[in-house]
């Protein structure tokens, strides 16, 4: 947070409700896979929103991510990822697959207006009570392909036991323990994909 650096414990400041958090298993998923680097996490997350939430000019969101994105980097805090977990709402509300696919490429660009150059991993998180939404899965796929700032993130549509979603929608703890593994399985390809381009390019 702007504040300062504190060690990952529930609930993560910048995130709303009572629930556990994909990002507090995070680490330790990722030192299962190896991931040896000092890691530092910076949560913005809001239970419940959809993407036109995040980019609408109208709204609080885009403003207080701007800010919180200016004190950090003016903190120096600079950011090697962006994962991006979000859809469950938009699938509830119906949101097309243009919509979708707009409202993110207008979110990273968002991201670049305020400095954040780093590479976006986009996960599959439609599943919401209902199957999951196969126009934002189609929107998902369609901006990785692109490439560009788009990278592929986990498919937490994926995670469909019973057991793993306490109401239908929501993790549990198994969830969400499932969706950290996913995460870091993304993670560390995006981390080897980017020390192969590095070493191609010396």
């Amino acid at each position: 947070t702007p504040e300062g650096c504190a060690l990952a414990a529930e609930p993560l400041p910048g995130g709303t409700g009572q629930g556990g958090s994909v990002w507090t298993r995070l680490p330790q998923a990722l030192r299962r896979k190896g991931f040896r680097r000092p890691l530092l996490l910076t949560l913005f997350a809001v239970d419940a929103t959809t993407v036109s939430d995040w980019i609408g000019p109208q709204g609080p969101l885009p403003k207080e991510l701007a800010s919180s994105l200016v004190q950090l980097q003016a903190a120096g805090v600079h950011y090697d990822l962006v994962l991006w977990q979000q859809g469950e709402a938009d699938s509830l509300a119906g949101t097309t697959e243009g919509d979708y696919a707009d409202g993110v490429k207008l979110l990273a660009q968002n991201l670049r207006g305020s400095g954040v150059q780093a590479p976006i991993l986009l996960a599959y998180a439609t599943r919401c009570r209902q199957p999951p939404s196969a126009a934002l899965r189609r929107a998902t796929t369609a901006l990785v392909v692109q490439g560009g700032v788009f990278r592929p993130g986990p498919d937490i549509d994926t995670v469909a036991d019973a057991r793993m979603r306490s109401d239908g929608c929501h993790l549990s703890a198994d969830g969400l323990d499932a969706a950290a593994s996913l995460w870091a399985t993304a993670i560390m390809r995006e981390v080897q994909h980017g020390e192969r381009l590095t070493q191609t390019v010396k």
